[in-house]
């Protein structure tokens, strides 16, 4: 393959958003509740 057949170029490189802080979830006895309804919430599931 090779440059000649790369169907793309890279013309320019920027750093990446910082990430925000996630969520820390203590299981009492329902954290696949809250992981189920997470994953609701993204259309994942």
């Amino acid at each position: 393959v090779g440059l000649a057949g790369a169907g793309q170029e890279i013309t320019e490189v920027t750093a990446a958003e910082e990430r925000k802080a996630g969520e820390i979830v203590q299981d009492e006895g329902d954290a696949h509740e809250r992981i189920i309804q997470f994953l609701d919430k993204l259309k994942v599931i």
